[in-house]
């Protein structure tokens, strides 16, 4: 999978993964199916997991290594080289599935599904004698710990694999999207801390940026508008240097401006408000649909220091907050159908994973 994001080793992607909605999913899929789970990062240490691994239940919870014995760990190893999801059977005779969350090519964190059986695999009593053998272990006591592993039939693991597939894809998506949009951001600031600098270097950079930049007067009357405006409101710059805010904003946009501009004008004039305003805001598109933008503006000042007007940038963040919106549905239907699994399982019903 390619994003075009070059992976940065000194940045934490892990910060741009929303882990209450992860926590949520994991212990949905937790409720439902009895399986541990949880996220490695890129070092293969636990992020977060749920659920209890029978085998090593009274081991400390930092690490796989403590779940798997070296052997296991370079297996994990060896399948994270595809970047690919895979499944490999531990020493101790228990399956295990891992999905990588991969960005530009790299791993960024593993999803893993932890030491279950197949429902229709059969109890290897043999291998688990052997390995309490080696481990100097009761074998007794690990035979009667291995049968309360889960047991999942292998239609239940596919019902799984693809939803957290689905979740895995809108994460890498989700967190090309958040690094792309804090950089933008920045970059943003520090054009707008950088107002002082020459009408012409201005309208040069206006000229070739993506989004939208723009400069007002005190009236709120645009004096310039770039050409990247026609790609974000679908209007031609010369029919767009005609309209007005109040026709490229909704009613509710516009009461939020005017809000905002008429609390920081006065700090403004007494040079008391330097920082940028940042306010997502729903615009008209020529089309008449509404599309979500975020707006950064900053008060210019004249050579001596008298505030003019207001220069700023328009973005269109309409796939940003319509992938927050992706991730946020598909943790609630994951949890409707925890619900629809327990509402089933009040009335009898065996097979509810086949209605699912």
């Amino acid at each position: 999978m390619t994003n075009n994001i070059q992976v940065n080793n000194d940045i934490n992607y892990i910060q741009y993964i929303d882990l209450d909605e992860l926590q949520n999913i994991f212990k949905t899929i937790n409720k439902l199916f009895n399986l541990h789970i949880g996220l490695l990062n890129s070092n293969l240490e636990w992020i977060y997991r749920t659920g209890v691994i029978v085998f090593c239940h009274e081991l400390q919870k930092n690490h796989p290594k403590e779940i798997f014995c070296k052997d296991e760990i370079d297996l994990l190893e060896q399948g994270l080289i595809s970047k690919t999801t895979f499944e490999f059977e531990c020493r101790k005779g228990l399956v295990n599935i891992v999905i990588p969350i991969v960005i530009d090519d790299q791993i960024i964190a593993s999803i893993i599904l932890s030491q279950f059986k197949y429902e229709e695999s059969r109890f290897d009593n043999e291998k688990v004698i052997e390995f309490a053998s080696r481990n100097n272990l009761d074998a007794k006591k690990l035979i009667e710990l291995y049968r309360q592993v889960p047991k999942i039939k292998q239609s239940e693991i596919e019902f799984i694999k693809t939803l957290l597939l689905e979740y895995k894809n809108l994460v890498q998506k989700s967190v090309v999207d958040k690094i792309k949009y804090q950089t933008q951001l920045i970059e943003t600031n520090e054009l707008l801390n950088s107002v002082q600098i020459s009408e012409e270097k201005f309208r040069l950079i206006a000229e070739h940026a993506s989004d939208v930049l723009w400069t007002m007067d005190l009236d709120l009357k645009f004096t310039y508008i770039s050409p990247a405006t026609e790609k974000v409101f679908g209007y031609p710059l010369e029919e767009r240097l005609n309209l007005t805010i109040e026709n490229i904003f909704t009613s509710e946009s516009l009461e939020i401006i005017n809000k905002v501009f008429k609390a920081k004008l006065p700090l403004l004039k007494k040079g008391q408000s330097h920082d940028p305003v940042i306010q997502e805001l729903d615009g008209i598109h020529k089309s008449g649909r509404i599309i979500k933008v975020e707006v950064s503006a900053s008060p210019y000042y004249d050579k001596n220091g008298t505030i003019i007007g207001v220069i700023g940038i328009t973005r269109d963040v309409t796939e940003r907050i319509e992938n927050i919106n992706k991730i946020s549905n598909f943790e609630r239907n994951t949890n409707n159908i925890y619900q629809i699994a327990i509402d089933l399982s009040e009335y009898g019903e065996e097979n509810i994973y086949d209605f699912i």
